[in-house]
């Protein structure tokens, strides 16, 4: 039996049942179509983009009691699993549902989520970085955002990945600190004594890395230690 899981609510104990298949979109690229002159038909040109995508679930309410609960969980921004890909997880939005008093009467609640793109791995590949160049493998369909962590010890290190450099500048209050690179969110940061994240944004340069599918050139140059790649594999 299908079911799936919003924001870690098992959809089966809300008393739904999936009435169909569930397949998760896929995504591509957005195409625009730009018309030049002297030209009798128009150029296709792709963006760097990915469109969000719709996706219906269609279930059945078996217990009417836990129509107050159904509501109350399926709303707002989370991850959502769904039985036919236990691996992956969406970042979606739910659309309002139908009136209450409409499901009450049919029985059905046919739940629309608003997809960003790619599907993300439930249990990303952590690879813990030695010395010199490591070879890191990205296994998803599409370039991966990484999350990097090292701890420092000198005024700056350079995040080298396929030979393309990113620097991190790091004062003295900075050293011995772990630092935290969110190459999705594209914020660099440490956290402090009281538990607060400390943006060094403004200390970084170049474009955060990212990892091409298949095998990847990883270096830190600096004086590191504790250093590890959240390789965040994702699929379109």
């Amino acid at each position: 039996m299908s079911y799936f899981l919003f924001n870690g609510i098992d959809s089966r104990s809300l008393g739904l049942l999936v009435s169909r298949p569930v397949f998760r979109p896929s995504w591509a690229r957005e195409v625009s179509e730009i018309s030049a002159p002297g030209r009798t038909r128009k150029i296709m040109q792709e963006s760097k983009t990915y469109a969000n995508a719709n996706m219906t679930i269609n279930t059945v309410i078996t217990d009417t009691e836990k129509l107050n609960e159904i509501y109350a969980a399926l709303s707002g921004y989370g991850p959502l699993q769904l039985s036919s890909r236990p691996e992956e997880y969406l970042k979606v939005y739910v659309n309002p549902l139908i009136p209450e008093a409409v499901a009450l009467r049919t029985a059905e609640l046919p739940i629309s989520f608003l997809c960003e793109p790619f599907a993300h791995a439930v249990e990303p590949t952590v690879v813990t970085l030695a010395s010199g160049l490591n070879l890191i493998n990205n296994a998803g369909s599409i370039f991966s955002a990484p999350e990097i962590r090292f701890t420092a010890t000198g005024e700056q290190v350079t995040v080298r990945v396929n030979g393309l450099d990113f620097i991190v500048s790091l004062n003295e209050a900075e050293q011995g600190k772990e630092i935290i690179i969110n190459c999705e969110d594209e914020v660099a940061y440490y956290v402090n004594d009281s538990d607060q994240m400390i943006s060094i944004n403004a200390r970084t340069f170049n474009d955060y890395p990212l990892l091409h599918t298949g095998e990847n050139g990883v270096e830190l140059v600096g004086t590191v230690s504790a250093a590890e790649i959240n390789v965040k594999e994702r699929w379109v």
